[in-house]
């Protein structure tokens, strides 16, 4: 059975992996309209490793910029997201355990259930 991860904002995968201790996705981010928006993993550790251009990832309302071949930690249950500081960006973003289509919730969903 084909997992199927929904994506949460506007990107490119350029690749994804799934291996059983961990999941590999590579995203390319263009400047100005695609990011990935803020969302959360509860059981899922994620890094953040920029590839090509510099990217800002958000978590928990903290910024931080990435360049090239430097990588931003994301512990499970921090709400995070990432976008493109320049014209475009590329980024891998690593999931231990394997990413799950059941944990990636948008932070809309959980803002909604908390305003509801």
């Amino acid at each position: 059975m084909e997992r199927r991860i929904e994506a949460v904002g506007r990107y490119e995968l350029l690749q994804d992996y799934s291996g059983p201790q961990m999941s590999i996705r590579i995203l390319r981010l263009r400047g100005g309209e695609e990011s990935v928006q803020r969302h959360v993993h509860y059981r899922s550790a994620q890094v953040y490793v920029a590839i090509l251009g510099r990217v800002v990832v958000e978590r928990d309302g903290e910024e931080t910029v990435i360049e090239p071949y430097e990588t931003a930690e994301v512990p499970p249950g921090t709400i995070h997201g990432a976008r493109p500081l320049d014209d475009e960006a590329i980024v891998a973003n690593i999931s231990v355990p394997p990413l799950a289509p059941d944990d990636q919730i948008p932070a809309s969903r959980l803002e909604a259930q908390n305003w509801g």
